[in-house]
């Protein structure tokens, strides 16, 4: 059964709940995704750098919802492991 959130989705975006002590975040969006729009990313992006948060946002051009091709799921390994070594989660490979 699908549940429709259309009278309380300013209640449950992630924009309506930061604050300047979010964790760094990661995003990857495609800039085709037909189920969350584009633009949504791009204003979460804004909004988390706005109210003083880390966030590295990675557009995958042409890409719809999702990791969808082998060369983005490679690259999102790689993107994953350079933000967390940045952020000193992972020892930095040597």
């Amino acid at each position: 059964r699908r549940v429709l959130f259309r009278s309380h989705g300013a209640d449950l975006s992630p924009q309506q709940h930061l604050d300047a002590r979010m964790p760094p975040v990661l995003m990857f969006h495609g800039d085709a995704d037909q189920v969350v729009p584009y633009r949504y990313a791009v204003a979460l992006d804004k909004r988390l750098r706005d109210t003083g948060n880390e966030c590295e946002f990675i557009t995958i051009p042409g890409s719809g919802h999702g990791l969808n091709t082998d060369e983005w799921k490679t690259k999102a390994v790689t993107f994953s492991t350079a933000f967390l070594e940045r952020l000193k989660i992972l020892p930095v490979a040597p």
